[in-house]
């Protein structure tokens, strides 16, 4: 299993329409790519801002391919990012599993 954890912030204010925003696109889109085994989003407030960290977790490097499309170290953002004023990693860190 490989774990594919994307980063981003925003300001206190916009934290709670930001995680419905984060579900209506990235936790929904994961879930519809074969291969995709869950998501999960952590969310941490720093200084005035709330960071959110969305986990997913896949079985495969081609289904992440599937999500991510060639460069799979590039985080995906959806349009309307910018309405929450986001600061968002470009890139993704993925890890694998031991079983």
């Amino acid at each position: 299993m490989i774990v594919r954890t994307w980063t981003g912030r925003v300001p206190i204010r916009h934290a709670a329409a930001f995680a419905r925003h984060l579900q209506a696109t990235g936790a929904a889109e994961c879930a519809t790519v074969p291969g995709c085994l869950g998501s999960r989003t952590v969310r941490t407030e720093i200084d005035g801002w709330v960071e959110f960290r969305f986990i997913s977790r896949w079985q495969s490097w081609e289904a992440i391919g599937l999500f991510a499309g060639p460069d799979i170290g590039k985080a995906v953002l959806y349009p309307g990012d910018e309405a929450y004023e986001l600061r968002a990693s470009a890139t993704v860190e993925h890890e694998e599993i031991e079983t």
